[in-house]
């Protein structure tokens, strides 16, 4: 593969002395490393990749896809996507704080710690994902965004709102809210009373 890892410096290298963008490129098992600065990718397909402490902020991805990749620590923060997907990727502790995601999927990844602060989510579904103390406060008001068969344990929602968000579907153990972020969201009943003891609301049976 060691013409892959070739091609990718090359791509680099040519789109960081003149402005392009690295265009319809497929990179597989390979292990990728180096700072992407804010480069632009379009119509790039990774598979099975591991990126070594991946530096990305301010980039641009339109139309790309990652595959079974890995991702931790990946910094994407102020980093701008549109109709991209991540499928079964890993991507503890990995930064989207500030970013922009537009029509993404992520798909059966596991995302424990992610930072997600300040970032706005326009049509971004988050589907079977392991996403355990993630950080999700404060997204951007205009965010559109969905959450399904997730596991939230200890996720932080302060400041982000909540409403319509199928938590029912979700393991939302410990969650980090302030209280008015759950307003509108559907919760199972034992959900209800869990979240009601984590307010400081006492629930009395009758007779009690």
């Amino acid at each position: 593969m060691e013409d892959q890892k070739e091609e990718w410096n090359i791509c680099l290298a040519r789109a960081s002395a003149e402005p392009q963008a690295i265009e319809a490129h497929i990179w597989e098992k390979e292990t990728l490393s180096g700072g992407v600065g804010a480069l632009r990718f379009e119509r790039c397909v990774f598979r099975h990749c591991v990126f070594d402490a991946l530096s990305a902020q301010k980039s641009e991805w339109v139309d790309c896809s990652f595959e079974h990749c890995v991702l931790l620590m990946a910094d994407w923060q102020d980093a701008f996507f549109r109709r991209c997907r991540w499928t079964a990727c890993r991507l503890n502790g990995a930064a989207f704080a500030g970013a922009c995601l537009e029509d993404a999927v992520f798909e059966r990844c596991t995302a424990s710690s992610s930072a997600w602060t300040q970032a706005l989510l326009k049509r971004v579904d988050f589907v079977d994902c392991r996403m355990e103390q993630a950080f999700l406060d404060g997204l951007k008001p205009k965010s559109r965004w969905s959450v399904r068969g997730c596991d939230l344990t200890g996720a932080d929602f302060v400041k982000t709102a909540l409403t319509g968000q199928r938590l029912d579907t979700c393991t939302i153990d410990g969650l980090r809210v302030e209280g008015a972020e759950l307003r509108g969201a559907v919760v199972s009943p034992v959900q209800a009373c869990e979240l009601a003891r984590l307010l400081g609301v006492v629930i009395r049976e009758e007779g009690e």
